[in-house]
């Protein structure tokens, strides 16, 4: 098979946003205020009151109010105020309220109006969703209608809301102005200060010292320059050692997210025995700054003795982040932390007991875990979605290509999976009689889906998907074949229409491992390998088309299994794996000297 052929040290990127909470705080004091309902000004007052939930519309129990379902794409909802609603009691004095306004994890890019009922709609939002950021929160003021209720637009659906109101406005009568104050005697003037005493002039700086020259790269294979000093010093932070001198074998496959707090979370299998190269210790390392800068002791989950290296890690609803892996025997495991920082963590549940291999795991927009897996046993792709957020139950597997002709061949090797939009799996993977293909799930649990598609009937080798600006797929993959690196974007949400590759590098020597993350431009990023060295691709336009030149990450020549996300500040940050030398796990943190068309590539 496949898998027994090549080796399965492949990276994945899951991507994971994050939201920062915005509250309004306002004084004792009266503030002016025009009510909507009124044809004059008038003057309103603020109310405190202890924060209370309007609404959340998400379902189970976490809703409030009378709507368990998310808001639909052009969707104007109308929610009352006056009165006891949700978690609110609001008299129907008040003139309008202030609130916090929540979009909880959003799988889509649009905007939210919240305005009076009997209004017409603003041509301003009250907040921004972005399917790249995760949760988003905005605090403002909004006035009631005449009869005591707000009214929010949604642009793009599906799409949950959540709404406090932290006070309300009430109508004042202005107080008669006092009669005028009598002036106060003038007081006598002060006496003239004494001159201070001249400061000591400073003494002349020491001319400072011209920079020393940047050393030009040493010549990589195949006669490739290496990458200048100057290079490093405009586009690469940091390089980060995570866990040094592990020694060989190296420490296996790695997978990186970003937590709540911005900073990467990393997962990878360090070895146990050098004759036993896949007897590997699951380790998670949750780092403390944006590049990992800061020492942090890696934490072991406990598992050991796993026979498969390959790991996959993203961030649950709740903030903390979640595993899978192939466990003893090849089972299909997923294990979550129990807090943010991942010092301890919860039972680990079994979704499959037979040989499960190549894990990749995404949040359905349900809020539970969703796990893609190769099943090499029959050889094929299959999806299992998890009834719950901590995956504790799952519900039964799906098996979504099945290998058919010969159950020897792969069908399913090396996937990675993404939420659509609409809220449904899209998964990029490699049929190794097929070539790369992609299956778009017609259903969030992924009970049902489309025929699979074949997007490069030629192409071996590791794929990576995200989801485009416009709501379609990307995916690069690397094709051993052909030595060369390639990414597809997609013409509709389930890539049904014929496209033509793009080839991104056509002299990836050794090419293997491929991740890819959409930039806060809309423009993908790739990262691979390639003769052991770790580049990265930043495209110029959604469709990569065209694309700047490679950047050098890494210049050792031994780098194995690496991942890519994007950081909380928006940049690229990649794990990688130096097996050239003691295996380290290592961590580059890149920030964009420019946004213009001379930035990264040049």
């Amino acid at each position: 098979m496949f898998g027994d052929q090549l080796s399965r040290s492949v990276a994945r990127s899951r991507w994971a946003a994050f939201g920062a909470a915005v509250a309004v705080a306002c004084g004792a004091g009266g503030v002016g205020w025009v009510a909507h309902a009124t044809s004059v000004d008038s003057i309103s007052s603020f109310v405190n009151i202890t924060p209370c939930r309007l609404f959340d519309t998400r379902a189970g129990g976490d809703t409030v109010g009378n709507r368990s379902t998310p808001l639909g794409t052009g969707e104007t909802f109308e929610r009352q105020v006056w009165g006891t609603n949700g978690a609110c009691t609001i008299p129907s004095t008040a003139t309008g309220i202030s609130y916090n306004l929540t979009v909880p994890d959003p799988i889509v890019t649009g905007f939210v109006k919240l305005y009076p009922g009997d209004a017409a709609a603003p041509n301003a939002s009250a907040i921004n969703t972005s399917a790249l950021f995760g949760t988003k929160a905005n605090g403002g003021i909004v006035g009631l209608s005449a009869s005591g209720s707000i009214k929010l637009f949604n642009q793009v659906g599906p799409l949950n809301a959540i709404l406090d109101i932290t006070g309300y406005f009430v109508g004042v009568t202005p107080g008669t102005p006092g009669a005028p104050g009598t002036n106060g005697t003038n007081g006598t003037n002060g006496i003239d200060g004494i001159n201070g005493i001249d400061g000591i002039n400073g003494t002349d700086g020491v001319d400072g010292l011209n920079g020393v020259n940047g050393v030009n790269g040493v010549n990589g294979v195949n006669g490739v320059n290496g990458v200048t000093g100057a290079q490093y010093g405009r586009d690469i932070t940091a390089v980060s050692t995570l866990v040094a001198g592990v020694g060989l074998p190296t420490p296996n496959d790695v997978s990186i997210t970003v937590g709540a707090d911005g900073f990467p979370v990393l997962a990878f299998l360090v070895p146990l025995d050098p004759l036993l190269p896949l007897n590997g210790d699951l380790t998670i390392v949750k780092c403390v700054d944006p590049a990992c800068s800061t020492p942090v002791t890696p934490v072991s989950t406990g598992q050991t003795g796993i026979l498969s290296h390959l790991t996959s890690i993203t961030i649950g609803a709740d903030g903390n982040p979640i595993v899978a892996f192939s466990g003893t025997g090849g089972a299909l495991n997923v294990t979550k932390c129990a807090t943010p920082s991942c010092l301890s963590f919860g039972p680990v549940a079994t979704l499959d007991a037979t040989a499960a291999l190549d894990p990749a795991i995404a949040i359905g927009a349900d809020g539970n875990p969703i796990v893609s897996y190769y099943d090499s046993v029959t050889a094929s792709l299959k999806v299992v979605h998890c009834a719950d957020p901590d995956c504790i139950v799952a519900d039964p597997s799906v098996t979504v290509d099945p290998a058919v002709a010969d159950p020897a061949v792969d069908a399913g090797s090396f996937s990675s999976i993404t939420i659509g939009v609409d809220g449904n799996p899209v998964i990029s993977y490699i049929d190794f009689g097929n070539g790369v293909k992609v299956v778009k799930c017609s259903v969030a649990t992924c009970a049902t889906y489309r025929t699979p598609v074949t997007l490069d009937a030629a192409a071996l080798g590791n794929t990576s998907i995200a989801i485009g600006v416009d709501a379609n797929p990307v995916i690069s993959y690397a094709n051993v074949n052909t030595q060369d690196l390639k990414i597809v974007h997609c013409l509709d949400q389930a890539c049904s229409q014929p496209v033509t590759p793009v080839t991104l590098d056509a002299n990836a020597v050794g090419v293997f491992t491929t991740s890819l993350v959409m930039s806060a431009d809309g423009n993908p990023y790739v990262s691979y390998t390639s003769a052991g060295v770790l580049k990265m691709i930043r495209c110029t336009n959604t469709a990569c088309t065209t694309a700047r030149a490679p950047l050098t990450v890494d210049l050792d020549g031994g780098v194995g299994s690496q991942a890519m996300v994007i950081g909380g500040d928006a940049n690229p940050v990649i794990v990688y794996v130096d097996a050239l030398a003691t295996g380290d796990v290592r961590l580059a943190k890149l920030t964009h000297s420019s946004w213009t068309p001379y930035g990264w590539g040049r």
